[in-house]
């Protein structure tokens, strides 16, 4: 839960995209409470949504170049809040390949400023992280 006073004062609101309009949400909620309380017991529970329903839509590759601009928007955000590790997105390059939006999916990485070398010092990171005991 997150209190009306931080939404107000943050100016948070969900996004407008029908995969994910929840994550920056979060992302900017987080880095601006004072305080966090974390509940013990399961308050959340995820499934497999049934095809045609609307979560069912982050699986289609129409949602494809919306997922891939999110997860831009998270390492955008990392970034300026000097988190140095970033979202993985190989595995999505390879999945535009296949769907045939490479060339589209390349100018979004481009818009974002989303380099090879970019995840490859966010993958340094988290190995020099696992090998000094960090994570």
């Amino acid at each position: 839960m997150v209190s009306r006073s931080l939404v107000t004062a943050g100016g948070l609101r969900f996004d407008e995209t029908p995969v994910g309009n929840d994550a920056m949400f979060v992302l900017r909620a987080s880095s601006l409470a004072r305080r966090v309380e974390v509940e013990a017991s399961a308050c959340y529970h995820y499934y497999q949504p049934l095809e045609g329903s609307q979560t069912w839509a982050q699986y289609k590759p129409e949602t494809f170049l919306v997922r891939l601009e999110l997860r831009l928007r998270v390492n955008q955000f990392y970034r300026s809040v000097g988190y140095p590790f970033l979202w993985p997105l190989r595995r999505m390059m390879r999945q535009a390949r296949l769907l045939g939006l490479s060339a589209e999916a390349v100018r979004l990485l481009r818009r974002y400023r989303h380099t090879i070398l970019t995840e490859l010092r966010s993958s340094l990171s988290q190995l020099a992280g696992k090998m000094l005991g960090y994570l």
